[in-house]
């Protein structure tokens, strides 16, 4: 699972780390989790991330 969430993480583009309660957000036009201007989310094992293209998109993730 380390190794899963490492490789996930370094496919953001951008610091963020796996959240339990919550999911961490971080906005990363360049991530590689998903198309460009798209957003990507990840869940392993109860935890998760979330990349977003803009700071806009992050206002809205709140």
């Amino acid at each position: 699972m380390e190794r899963a969430r490492a490789l996930w993480q370094d496919l953001a583009g951008a610091p963020v780390e796996f959240g339990r309660s919550a999911a961490g957000v971080v906005v990363s036009p360049a991530s590689t989790q998903c198309p460009p201007s798209w957003c990507g989310i990840v869940v392993l094992d109860g935890a998760g991330i979330i990349t977003v293209p803009t700071d806009e998109v992050a206002a809205h993730q709140a």
